[in-house]
């Protein structure tokens, strides 16, 4: 159930507690050595589908769409700079 489609007639008490447990289980991940390169994979990923970056299956299955967007938004620097992140 996404955030909008609780009933109209659930108890207000009800909807917080769902929130509650949806942010426990959105937020709770335990390291940030973790959220922060999935969230940058999932950012730099995202932004190759919309950037329409040509890759194939296997450079996708090889943790590469990051880089590929990161050297089409900002060129050579990009790529330079998501070397800098791996190091």
């Amino acid at each position: 159930m996404g955030f909008s489609e609780f009933p109209v007639g659930v108890r207000v008490k009800e909807r917080r507690k769902k929130y509650r447990r949806r942010e426990l289980v959105l937020t709770r991940v335990p390291f940030p050595q973790i959220r922060i390169p999935f969230g940058l994979a999932t950012t730099l990923g995202l932004a190759a589908v919309a950037l329409g970056v040509d890759l194939t299956p296997a450079q996708v299955g090889a943790g590469l769409p990051a880089p590929a967007a990161a050297q089409a938004l900002l060129g050579k620097g990009g790529a330079v700079a998501m070397l800098l992140l791996l190091l």
